[in-house]
């Protein structure tokens, strides 16, 4: 296994460098899109810097959920659990995109997009949640963990939906924000993981992983992700 660290914008070349160097099987673990672009290697479960909209890729190989399967997930608990209406808060080039399959997703169920804000990159998130009711959150970044944490404590009728790709990126800043507990009951993601600190879960793949990762502060979603990617 060969650790490639780059900076984003060097990444392609970084990965084109390596294949160069040594024969280069499959790329798995965090990658940008530019990356997913360089031909003569496999992509197996990539996992974006940022949600991308899913497309037909010949080398990528998906083993996670897409960003349109957890929306439409997501969309279906929230159908059955409650129903009603959603909001939504999108930062992203794709957000037109993105909330075009969450409001289809929520049509599917019965649950209706009352408002989208559609953000470009650098604006501040947080600023507008609203204050009640569910609201689905794609696109965060560095800080907006504790913002909505902040923002859950103070506002007891709102309810965060996000997305489990970004929460795993992020996933030490959710932890740090949501360290007292209170609205983490109010932040909601999907995932097909068993919990990734649990050792005596009744997966096989995840019990295999306590066992392989003995330190607790090294058993992450992302480290998850990865560990049963390469079990395959």
């Amino acid at each position: 296994m060969q650790l490639i660290s780059s900076t984003r914008n060097g990444a392609p070349d970084a990965l084109r460098e390596t294949m160069e160097a040594k024969r280069v099987d499959f790329v798995g673990g965090m990658v940008t899109d530019a990356m997913l672009d360089v031909e003569g290697v496999a992509f197996i479960d990539p996992l974006p810097l940022e949600p991308r909209l899913n497309r037909f890729r010949r080398n990528v190989i998906c083993l996670s959920p897409t960003l349109e399967q957890q929306l439409f997930v997501l969309a279906g608990y929230l159908g059955n659990t409650s129903g009603g209406s959603a909001h939504a808060v999108i930062r992203s080039g794709e957000a037109a995109a993105m909330a075009d399959v969450l409001r289809r997703s929520l049509l599917t169920f019965g649950v209706s997009l009352a408002s989208a804000t559609l953000l470009a990159g650098g604006d501040a998130l947080v600023d507008h949640l609203p204050v009640e009711g569910d609201v689905f959150v794609v696109g965060l970044s560095a800080g907006d963990a504790g913002a909505i944490a902040r923002h859950v404590a103070a506002h007891g009728g709102v309810r965060v939906f996000v997305v489990f790709s970004e929460f795993a990126l992020l996933h030490a800043e959710f932890v740090a924000a949501f360290r007292g507990g209170a609205g983490a009951d109010r932040v909601v993601f999907a995932t097909s993981l068993p919990h990734w600190n649990d050792r005596g879960s009744a997966s096989e793949t995840a019990r295999k992983f306590a066992a392989a990762v003995p330190k607790e502060e090294d058993r992450t979603p992302l480290s998850l992700m990865g560990f049963a990617a390469m079990c395959l």
